[in-house]
């Protein structure tokens, strides 16, 4: 399918820089001329310069490359290096982002959650270090046999269940 890169122009003033898949490229540009276009979306801000400036037949159209045949998503990054390099007044919106850009503008719109995650994150962390060292506690204690005068043998973490025990109760009632 045709593709085009387009350039709207006023006095040798670059305006704004677009890009079109449709089958004719004046089927795009009566899209931008159409007065209901003006009262939606991202195309208003231009559509009001345009009205303040003396309206559509001030301005012109130019085809900057013209392609037969490109994916949307090259014909997008084509656009936004014109944009780049050729810098137009009304172009308030990238065509395309990168991955690198979105995730720039996500920690920006969402920095505050973003910290307060990370802090979380690390207070879990601190915390499953404390639980690891009271695992390694437990298990020391649990690994610890003594032998009671008795003649029975317990851990530190039964010691008070052995002393209820039958053996060690005869022992002391035999004292």
């Amino acid at each position: 399918m045709p593709s085009w890169i387009y350039k709207i122009i006023k006095d040798n003033n670059i305006i704004y820089i677009g890009s079109t898949t449709r089958k004719y490229f004046s089927q795009r540009k009566g899209d931008h001329t159409k007065p209901t276009t003006a009262q939606r979306g991202k195309q208003s801000y231009l559509q009001n310069y345009v009205k303040d400036n003396g309206g559509w037949k001030t301005f012109n159209f130019e085809i900057i490359e013209e392609f037969d045949t490109i994916e949307k998503n090259d014909l997008l990054l084509k656009e936004k290096n014109y944009i780049e390099k050729l810098k137009p007044s009304h172009n308030l919106y990238s065509p395309i982002t990168s991955i690198q850009e979105r995730y720039k503008k996500h920690y920006q719109a969402h920095k505050k959650n973003i910290n307060s995650d990370i802090n979380k994150k690390k207070e879990f962390y601190i915390k499953q270090k404390e639980r690891e060292s009271y695992k390694k506690y437990n298990e020391k204690r649990c690994s610890i046999k003594i032998n009671c005068e008795c003649g029975g043998i317990y851990s530190l973490q039964n010691k008070t269940n052995h002393f209820k025990r039958n053996i060690h109760l005869n022992y002391e009632a035999s004292l």
